[in-house]
């Protein structure tokens, strides 16, 4: 079973080794992290937060209490400011829907708050990242190229974006 939830200070190493690994560094190029910076992500995860539409929330991507991922939700500058989901799942949890099933439950948080569209940014030859969000319903908005200290990025980045349907069960009351 696939849930969102906030890192557990025990997985604080493990985040980090996920984070941190050949598979995932490889599809963010620009993706920096250290110890210190991946503890105060996951403490980050545990804080309270309003809505996904007010800060950047980060949950801990777990299969059966196990962490196999995170996942970004909030605000994102390369989306513009738009409410946008990121994600990465080590290796060996590729291709077996832990990734597809945590943007479901990101839609699901999302919904909750009254978010009636997500936005997702992804390089353009990250097929596994791209396959992914059209398998889950998002759709090609356009390309990009990412601004970095005012010098235009020569990667390719697809900008995706999916509708979610709002419903009364799932708006927050």
């Amino acid at each position: 079973m696939t849930s969102l939830q906030p890192i557990r200070e025990i997985d604080e190493a493990r985040f980090f080794e996920i984070a941190t690994s050949s598979h995932v560094t490889s599809r963010l190029p620009d993706w920096q992290m250290t110890m210190t910076y991946a503890r105060r992500l996951a403490a980050h995860s545990r804080a309270d937060f309003l809505s996904p539409a007010d800060q950047q929330l980060l949950f801990g991507i777990y299969e059966d209490g196990e962490l196999v991922g995170a996942l970004s939700l909030g605000p994102d500058y390369r989306c513009d400011y738009r409410v946008a989901v990121g994600f990465f799942v080590g290796e060996a949890y590729t291709r077996r829907g832990s990734a597809g099933r945590a943007i479901d439950e990101a839609e699901k948080i999302a919904a909750a708050h009254g978010i009636d569209q997500l936005h997702a940014l992804a390089e353009a030859d990250n097929l596994p990242s791209v396959t992914r969000l059209q398998k889950s319903g998002f759709t090609l908005l356009g390309e990009c190229f990412l601004r970095r200290d005012g010098e235009r990025e020569k990667r390719r980045n697809l900008l995706f974006v999916k509708k979610i349907c709002l419903t009364p069960e799932n708006m927050v009351k």
